[in-house]
């Protein structure tokens, strides 16, 4: 005859079993909440409030040229270098006037970096107040198909209509693929989003592993480039058609062109993700105790310069940049109008880098990257080169896992989901055999 007892017996491997698997999922979800939270807080540390004193300065158009350059600003965020990259760019040569337009006056936000003061609006120039742009620039934005970014659409899609050249940055491309204008055409991006853009507009013949794609019909006159700086080489292959291949040659000399001429192919590497951008995602996952970063602006930067020190941090997530100036307010070499935080309220930082205001930015990226490599180690600086698609030349310590704080922390959040769980579950089993006693 089987016992009450020999039952309890017989169901208390199964019982522990239950309790050890409830208390490892428990112990997860926390883990996971953890996570969570590390993301928001590494998302949220990118969409900087700059606090300048004061009105902001008026920005313009700036150069003389017969060719007009409007370089597009979303409202829900802008990557810095596709739009500062191309601007510097057109900015140097006397061919082009180039000017920034966005929705409204007020300052547009850049992911990472600090904000834009736009010199128009896009009712400005529709209505024959500002420059009737030859080209139109697309950076990639945060948000491309939001509600909020329909004015940016609208003005993006007439002026392919009326025949203005459009060069898309990065996952600008996504951008005009929302407007339409891509239909039946080829065209590239990112190489981290050319899969999901393929299943998000499949009638778009989308290209990895070229720096730069033309698209010309007799209705449009488009490029579309690869990732983040392969804006300077397609705003510069733009140049070339517009304004000869001498001209071009000559400015790319003055910018992070890395070797670029008019007959370089257009061939890259077709990247993925893999190993070496772990660093990257645990500095996301687990951004507390990463170090602050204060660059320091002044009037008279170049727009790579900044553009560069500020993405290759927000790519690797190594360190949280902050952007500081003495007002708040900063006009760069060629008149774009920066918003960052006014040096009277800036946070405590644990690294100052100020920013040149004299000689070419041709090694503005080679910079930033070596500059990731000693702190951070040369397999974060690979990571960051290959998200920004340009070559790594950064030499320094390779990344450890024991020199690493995010590893550190993901086993301690880790351990300490356990035992917390652990505990929870126990005492009052505990305490009720103490009370049974």
């Amino acid at each position: 005859m089987t016992t009450r007892n020999d039952i309890r017996i017989r169901r208390t491997p199964l019982v522990r079993a239950a309790r050890h698997a409830a208390t490892g999922l428990v112990a997860f979800a926390a883990f996971a909440g953890v996570v969570v939270v590390g993301v928001q807080r590494s998302s949220a540390q990118l969409h900087q409030t700059p606090r300048p004193a004061g009105a902001h300065p008026t920005a313009t158009a700036y150069g003389s040229g017969t060719l007009k350059v409007a370089v597009v600003l979303g409202a829900s965020g802008t990557t810095g270098t596709d739009a500062m990259g191309p601007y510097e760019v057109f900015a140097i040569s006397p061919h082009f006037t180039v000017y920034t337009v966005a929705a409204t006056h007020g300052v547009a936000a850049v992911e990472g970096g600090p904000g834009i003061v736009p010199a128009y609006t896009f009712s400005e120039v529709e209505s024959g107040q500002a420059p009737t742009p030859d080209v139109v620039v697309v950076p990639a934005l945060e948000h491309p198909d939001a509600a909020s970014e329909k004015p940016l659409r609208d003005f993006v899609r007439s002026n392919a209509e009326r025949g203005a050249r459009i060069l898309s940055v990065c996952n600008g491309a996504s951008v005009l693929a929302e407007t339409g204008v891509l239909d039946g055409l080829p065209a590239t991006a990112h190489w981290s989003r050319l899969g999901a853009l393929q299943g998000q507009y499949p009638s778009v013949r989308w290209t990895a592993g070229r720096r730069y794609v033309d698209a010309t019909t007799s209705r449009f006159n488009i490029t579309s480039t690869a990732g983040i700086t392969s804006g300077i080489p397609g705003a510069l292959h733009v140049m070339a058609d517009l304004a000869g291949a001498d001209e071009a040659l000559r400015v790319s000399k003055l910018v992070a062109a890395h070797g670029w001429a008019p007959e370089s192919s257009t061939q890259i590497p077709a990247h993925k993700f893999g190993l070496g951008d772990l660093p990257a995602l645990l500095n996301v996952v687990m951004p507390w105790g990463r170090p602050t970063a204060g660059i320091v602006l002044a009037d008279g930067v170049n727009e790579t310069d900044v553009a560069a020190a500020f993405e290759v941090y927000t790519v690797s997530q190594s360190a949280r940049a902050v952007a500081v100036a003495d007002d708040g307010w900063v006009t760069t070499r060629h008149g774009m109008v920066l918003a960052a935080t006014a040096t009277a309220d800036a946070p405590p930082v644990d690294r100052r880098i100020v920013l040149p205001t004299r000689g070419p930015s041709t090694h503005a990226f080679d910079t930033a990257l070596q500059r990731v490599a000693t702190t951070s180690g040369t397999t974060a600086a690979a990571s960051a080169a290959k998200m920004v698609e340009y070559p790594d030349p950064a030499t320094g310590k390779p990344w450890t896992w024991s020199a690493s704080r995010a590893p550190a922390l993901v086993l301690a959040t880790l351990l300490a989901a356990v035992a917390a769980v652990t505990v929870a579950v126990k005492a009052p089993r505990r305490l009720s055999r103490r009370r049974r006693a």
